[in-house]
């Protein structure tokens, strides 16, 4: 199996996020770092759609893995907005790495209660992000 980060492409890159592109496997990689808020955490998330729209891509990974926390603004934003995004978007599995810190993890799960059963794709939560890879390459 190749790697997740040796065919990555960088598409956009923040201080707290990169969102990349892995054309030998793909799918969109959001991979956050520390703490974003308001324009910038949205940004960023509206940032993966629009890859996932240019490439025809079905497949998204998002590595909350050393995130530190969502704000509630942009978990309510999260829960409305971007999956009524992601839902018109072609998206058609969101593979999620959970949170090292108890904050996020807090975020993370205030958003998944917001929108259960109403995202048109599968979801799933993973430890890490190879799993998560391989979960959403497994039929390719």
């Amino acid at each position: 199996m190749r790697t997740l980060i040796a065919e990555d492409q960088i598409y956009f890159q923040e201080d707290h996020v990169s969102v990349f592109w892995n054309s030998a496997l793909h799918f969109v990689r959001v991979k956050w770092m520390g703490f974003s808020d308001g324009a910038n955490y949205r940004y960023a998330m509206l940032q993966a759609l629009a890859l996932i729209r240019e490439r025809s891509s079905q497949k998204l990974l998002i590595d909350l893995s050393d995130m530190r926390v969502i704000l509630p603004d942009d978990q309510g934003w999260t829960s409305r907005i971007f999956l009524d995004k992601s839902n018109r978007s072609g998206l058609k599995m969101l593979a999620i790495v959970n949170p090292k810190n108890n904050y996020a993890q807090k975020s993370l799960q205030n958003i998944i209660a917001a929108i259960e059963n109403r995202a048109l794709y599968q979801r799933r939560e993973f430890e890490c992000p190879i799993l998560a890879m391989e979960w959403l390459t497994a039929s390719c």
